[in-house]
């Protein structure tokens, strides 16, 4: 379950807005059945997406009556833009030259 969102993820910045709101649909869909059924695999999840821990934690406490499964949902999107915007900045480093490179 969790490899489809994971194979979706990294190509996140390649989705048009339908696309995008279809799978954030998705998501905080298979979110909650995580929440509901398995737990363990929604924390391995977090984990390999490198979602900070204490970043949820605090989402989830000041924000009891949110939904648990989009403020995760969020969390997920966020990360992994934040991680597709790292490797673009790499990309667009490594193409200066290296005595202009600090």
């Amino acid at each position: 379950m969790t490899s489809g969102i994971e194979q979706t993820l990294a190509r996140l910045d390649q989705l048009s807005k339908e696309e995008e709101t279809a799978f954030y649909q998705q998501l905080q869909e298979q979110i909650n059945w995580l929440i509901n059924n398995n737990f363990s695999q929604l924390v391995q999840m977090l984990y390999r997406l490198d979602v900070d821990e204490h970043q949820l934690k605090s989402l989830l406490r000041h924000q009891q009556n949110a939904d648990a499964a989009t403020l995760i949902a969020n969390l997920i999107i966020e990360r992994q833009l934040k991680k597709v915007e790292t490797k673009n900045q790499k990309n667009k480093d490594a193409g200066i030259s290296g005595d202009q490179r600090w």
